[in-house]
Formats: C-alpha cells, structure tokens, sequence
C-alpha cells in the first residue's frame, strides 16, 4: 500500500480508489488541496498502525506464500502487494494496489479497523479492484475483506474477522459507473479549483504553475 506511486507527468488524469471516494461536495476541497500538495494529508495513529500492520501481512504472505495465520484460512496467495494502473476512461489512469490476490479466486485486503464484519458490506474497494482486473481479462469470482479489530485507542485487538462476498457481473457494472461518476465530478472541480487557488498552487510548486489540469498536481 505505496503513500505514492511514481507518476511521470504524461497529459492524463491519474488517480486512485481513496481520491475516488473522497469526490464529494463536503470533501472536494481538502482533497484537492492534497493533491496539489497545498496541505498535507492527515496520517493520526490509526493510520500508522494501518500502515505498519500491512507491512507485517505482507511480509508473512510473501514468507509463507498463505494469508496470514491469524486469519485461520489456509489460502495460498499468488501475490501481494500488487499494483495495478489502468486507463479506466479516455485520458484517466487508476492506480490500485491488491493487499492480496489468490489466483482465480479472491482479492483480498486487510483492514486494521475498530469497525466489525458487517460494517464493510458495502464498501466498493475491491469491486473496484475487481473491476480493474476484468479489463486485464482476469475473472475474480469472490471478494474478502480480512480485518483486524482493534479497540478503538488502538492499544489490544479484539478478534479477527472477515467479510467475504462473490463478485458478480452486475457488481462490476455498477462499479464501473460509480468510477466514472467520480471521475466526471473530479475533472470538473480541477479547473474551478485551478483558478481559485492558483496562487497557493504556484506557491505548492515553486512557482511556475499555469492552469494545466492533470499534470499540475502530483501527490497521487
């Protein structure tokens, strides 16, 4: 789970699944002054922790070539850690990375949570996922969100816990709409914003800036 991937300045939108669902009228702002490095994004303890537990899964699967013990599911994952990019629509590349892929079957991604099995029912992050594979002609049939509880200081896990679903051809027609919802809502604020704080982005870069669309922000 990369803070950033390296992107070089190509014309294209470029974007990942936590952008994504941040495209709302009550977020829009933050997020773009994130991306044009105007602010830096929040990171608190749970986070870290997040990160840090990652780190730990990903070096037992890579170790053990099955998903982590403490699940209690004797999987064999064919990879991890595994980046994805796609042009999801004309112009706009989305880049994901797969906690966990166990070949022809699963995507799976760990969570370190206070939140329980029945809290991740709707989330869209691996059918996102999942979507991105279909347009590598990889079918998934089954999704599964493998999460680690903790109490909500984050000092002791409280059990662990899955949420696991099968993916359908409908979900991934959904999501694929969701996608470019997003989308149309990101590349309309980029020049409202462009040219409301075009100040503070020149000054983000070092100056230089000129209203330019995807290639003037490059915190993805």
């Amino acid at each position: 789970m990369p803070n950033k991937y390296n992107i070089k300045p190509d014309g294209k939108l470029h974007v990942r699944y936590s952008q994504l669902k941040k495209c709302t009228p009550n977020q829009m702002e933050q997020l773009l002054k994130e991306m044009y490095n105007i602010i830096t994004p929040f990171e608190g303890t749970s986070m870290a922790l997040g990160s840090l537990r990652h780190e730990q899964f990903d070096a037992e699967c890579k170790e053990t070539g099955k998903l982590p013990k403490v699940y209690g599911l004797d999987l064999a994952v064919t990879a991890s850690e595994y980046e994805l990019s796609n042009e999801i629509l004309p112009g706009v590349i989305l880049h994901s990375t797969i906690d966990a892929y166990l070949a022809g079957d699963y995507v799976a991604d760990f969570k370190t949570t206070a939140k329980s099995a029945k809290d991740w029912t709707d989330v869209k992050q691996l059918h996102v996922y999942a979507y991105q594979l279909s347009l590598q002609d990889v079918k998934v049939k089954r999704l599964m969100y493998l999460l680690e509880v903790w109490d909500r200081e984050r000092e002791s896990i409280l059990s662990w816990e899955k949420m696991e679903r099968e993916i359908k051809p409908e979900d991934l027609i959904s999501v694929a709409q969701w996608l470019k919802d997003k989308v149309d809502i990101l590349q309309t604020a980029i020049p409202i914003f462009e040219k409301e704080y075009a100040s503070e982005i020149n000054q983000a870069q070092g100056g230089g800036f000129e209203e330019q669309g995807s290639e003037s922000y490059n915190n993805i």
